[in-house]
């Protein structure tokens, strides 16, 4: 049985780099638009030649290098150094250039403004095509895991709570010495500097240890958060599902609705329910909408809070979000829910479906958010009725 057989490896052949790559491969439109492309304008440094030093690499063959990598889901600058040495269609693109690691991860570090700026150059290169209908999105969030552990994610909780751990053992080791003390006359002297000797050195660490907490203790001070991470300063602590929290990026992306492509995108560190005005914001401005131009803004339930809604709804974007479920009401049947009370504001009270009234003392009371700032004011109103109903 006869198997097709390759070529020699000691075969010699004549081919160029541009035999190898098609007339459709998509690198040949990274390399064409990155050529138009201003990129001084935009805010890339070093677009100039320089008649002295050492030459760098151009910023045009970095950021074709940063676009192949994001168009190929390779995020990691060692391994986008690797393929420069083995992929063909970078070697074509960059015309045989291996830039380190190094310098492609400085770059992409130096560049964070300039490669937004690119991405609304982009959005604005769509909507000339005519891929965008710029009157309705989508909005939705994806959580990256975090470099950051939770164990060095710290909040005041957690930090009170091991400085009470430290002073209880610095405590314990402290009578323990003064135990030592008292044992002198009936036991072994060197038993005695021993165990001293030992519970000193437990003393110096946890005197270590109250450094290193009374330095997060500032740090969460200067912070406008309610947390720190200590590996990963910009991750957070968010919400995953209902029970599963982790430290993690919330990156928010925005979907025009003709061709689903996306219009904005940002990696945060909040949670769903603080994000639904600034990512539609974002999009208007890449779609290049005037503030009195409508956009329908759609999402889950996981956008559905007031604050949000009302700042969307005052910037004239009209949103479509899923209704929250209300916790712990699950048993209440639908007529009770709170849009069914009816208010009268010469009374300045409630009356619920069943026909009874709700008051309030008048007391307002503030909604802290984070930082602890202010987010929102409310009253409460209450009623007997249903204490003895049957």
């Amino acid at each position: 049985m006869q198997f097709i057989q390759g070529q020699p490896r000691q075969q010699t052949y004549f081919s160029t780099l541009e035999d190898q790559v098609a007339a459709d491969n998509p690198v040949r439109l990274i390399d064409a638009f990155i050529d138009k492309v201003d990129l001084q304008q935009l805010g890339f440094k070093k677009t100039v030649q320089q008649t002295e030093g050492r030459p760098p690499y151009s910023p045009q063959v970095l950021l074709k290098l940063y676009l192949y990598g994001y168009l190929n889901k390779i995020r990691s600058s060692r391994k986008l150094e690797r393929e420069c040495s083995r992929n063909v269609e970078l070697q074509w693109l960059l015309q045989n250039l291996q830039p380190n690691y190094h310098t492609i991860a400085d770059f992409r570090k130096l560049h964070t403004q300039p490669l937004q700026s690119l991405f609304r150059l982009y959005v604005h290169f769509l909507s000339e095509a005519g891929l965008l209908g710029k009157t309705t999105i989508a909005v939705d969030g994806s959580k990256f895991k975090a470099v950051n552990s939770k164990k060095n994610n710290y909040n005041q909780k957690k930090i009170d709570k091991h400085q009470q751990l430290i002073k209880d053992k610095a405590e314990k080791y402290l009578q323990e010495l003064d135990d030592l003390d008292k044992l002198e006359q009936t036991k072994s002297k060197d038993d005695l500097d021993i165990k001293r000797e030992n519970l000193k050195q437990g003393l110096q660490k946890l005197k270590e240890r109250t450094i290193k907490y009374d330095t997060l203790q500032q740090q969460l001070n200067n912070t406008t958060d309610k947390q720190i991470s200590t590996t990963d300063p910009d991750s957070r602590s968010i919400l995953i599902t209902k029970s599963n929290v982790e430290v993690a990026y919330n990156v928010q992306n925005a979907v025009d609705d003709k061709h689903n492509l996306i219009v904005q995108t940002q990696a945060t560190n909040t949670n769903d329910g603080k994000a639904l005005h600034k990512a539609a914001t974002q999009a208007k401005e890449n779609l290049q909408l005037k503030n009195e131009d409508s956009l329908m803004v759609l999402a889950d339930k996981g956008y559905h809070t007031g604050a949000e809604l009302q700042q969307c709804q005052d910037d004239n974007m009209i949103t479509h979000v899923a209704y929250k479920e209300q916790p712990g009401v699950k048993h209440i049947a639908n007529e009770f829910l709170s849009e069914s009370f009816a208010y009268d504001k010469d009374t300045d009270s409630y009356t619920c479906p069943a026909g009874a009234t709700l008051t309030s003392l008048g007391t307002w009371h503030n909604k802290k958010g984070e930082a602890n700032e202010t987010s929102y004011r409310f009253k409460t109103y209450r009623t007997n009725a249903c204490k003895t109903a049957l």
